[in-house]
């Protein structure tokens, strides 16, 4: 009787093993990656929304006199594509609770529309969002 003896695997099942493998690896940093930017985008969603809920509550305290325009939260932009809004500084930022934001990526708000505005926008399923209204309405994946 003639048995052969198996010591091992066979150089095509190692073959196979590290295909499978690296097919395991790729999707995974895919989904990773996709995970990790929404998170960022939503993150960014997020703090821009509680600057649109301070930029309410100061536009309403506007309209019923309660305060004035040197009370309001920003910079007013005289000119340009900004016209209109006000460029948040480190100290706005801070007074609203949201300390971490760097005001050099550029945070704009509208007190007549209440529109939000991050300058340095960001990046999501391929299209670049600046306008809080914009992201609301972005197909989250």
């Amino acid at each position: 009787m003639n048995i052969k003896n198996n010591k091992g695997i066979t150089f095509v099942a190692l073959i196979i093993t590290v295909v499978v493998l690296l097919i395991i690896a790729t999707t995974t940093i895919r989904i990773t990656t996709s995970m990790a930017s929404t998170a960022m985008f939503e993150n960014v969603e997020s703090s821009l929304m509680i600057i649109q809920s301070k930029c309410k509550t100061i536009a309403d305290k506007k309209a019923i006199g309660e305060i004035d325009e040197s009370e309001v939260y920003g910079v007013r932009q005289g000119s340009g594509e900004y016209e209109g809004y006000y460029l948040l500084t480190q100290a706005d930022l801070g007074a609203m609770g949201l300390q971490k934001l760097d005001a050099k990526e550029g945070y704009y708000i509208n007190y007549d529309t209440e529109e939000v505005i991050y300058g340095k926008g960001i990046s999501l399923n391929g299209t670049k969002y600046y306008k809080l209204s914009d992201m609301l309405n972005a197909p989250k994946k």
